[in-house]
């Protein structure tokens, strides 16, 4: 298991696009998420690789005990944003949501938008549907695409969701988010991803 949950972490934050180019980074293991995967295979997996200590862990829900592990990534070889943030969400202690995201300078936005295109352009080799998502308010703007129905062998239930958002649009002083989440949606008590 912990072999699976290194294969995602490590395709995440591989997407820079000129690692992908020379293969560097190994995006093609980014569908090796598990929704099986326990939060202690996961916090030892990220520990492992990272020398990580979850930054947060939280107990939520009303019926069934959802946890929450969030790291925060100091560094990576691949990835060129910053404040790399790392998110589990478990229930009854198996893995049913996971995202992670970075964050670019507003004058980073073409090195963004490479990375956001490098991630889409690869997900549509692996994903039969692909479904544009927008949303906007007065402090935001999320750009983004819903990819369901994996060509290979994986639970159909499986969602990646890829998207930019970007903060404060209209003040000139925000930050482009880089989001890439995977939601397992068979189970009755999750929620759709929330942008």
């Amino acid at each position: 298991m912990k072999t699976i949950l290194i294969l995602f972490i490590t395709a995440f934050l591989g997407i820079n696009a000129s690692a992908q180019q020379d293969g560097y980074c190994g995006l093609e293991r980014l569908f090796a998420l598990n929704k099986n995967l326990s939060k202690e295979a996961i916090a030892d997996s990220v520990k492992n690789i990272y020398g990580a200590e979850a930054l947060n862990i939280n107990t939520a829900g009303n019926s069934a005990p959802k946890e929450l592990l969030i790291y925060h990534i100091r560094n990576s070889e691949c990835f060129n944003g910053n404040n790399i943030r790392l998110r589990f969400e478990f229930l009854n202690n198996k893995l049913v949501k996971a995202y992670m995201q970075t964050e670019f300078a507003r004058t980073d936005y073409y090195q963004m938008l490479d990375n956001f295109n490098a991630l889409r352009n690869f997900l549509r080799l692996h994903w039969e549907k692909e479904k544009e998502i927008k949303f906007s308010s007065t402090d935001l703007i999320s750009t983004g695409f819903d990819f369901t129905k994996p060509k290979q062998s994986i639970t159909i239930s499986d969602k990646i969701a890829l998207q930019y958002i970007n903060t404060r649009p209209d003040k000139g002083y925000g930050i482009y988010l880089l989001r890439l989440s995977w939601v397992n949606s068979n189970n009755a008590d999750i929620e759709n991803i929330v942008y």
